[in-house]
């Protein structure tokens, strides 16, 4: 059973969106620290993103990518978070040991976000 809400299209919208949302607060911190951490956490995003999606559609998961409709939420944490563990639900579903390696690869960065964070 699929986790509500959660396919391939969706993830690859969230990554998008979260992508966005971490290059934007990239570029708007006024935080040395901060800005580090951001930027850190959008090359990954980037990257990961693209890595995600071309194994998704590799595994014929998904067909194309369809970012007509983002939604950018405010708080890049909790976006974070939040796509992190529909990544983690969606590899748990598929039953698909590489996502679930992905799915970990990104919770392990954007807890190296939260750590970068509280440095001042």
């Amino acid at each position: 059973m699929m986790p509500k809400g959660v396919t391939p299209d969706v993830v690859a919208r969230k990554l998008y969106a979260l992508d966005v949302l971490a290059h934007a607060n990239h570029v708007n911190t006024r935080s040395y620290a901060a800005h580090k951490a951001f930027g850190k956490f959008y090359e990954f995003t980037s990257e990961f993103k693209d890595r995600i999606i071309e194994y998704m559609m590799g595994e014929s998961k998904i067909a194309s990518v369809k970012v007509a409709m983002l939604e950018v939420g405010d708080d890049l944490v909790q976006e974070a978070d939040a796509v992190s563990k529909m990544i983690y639900d969606y590899s748990n579903m598929c039953m698909d040991e590489a996502l679930k390696n992905m799915a970990a690869e990104f919770e392990e960065a954007v807890a190296e976000l939260k750590y970068m964070l509280m440095l001042k």
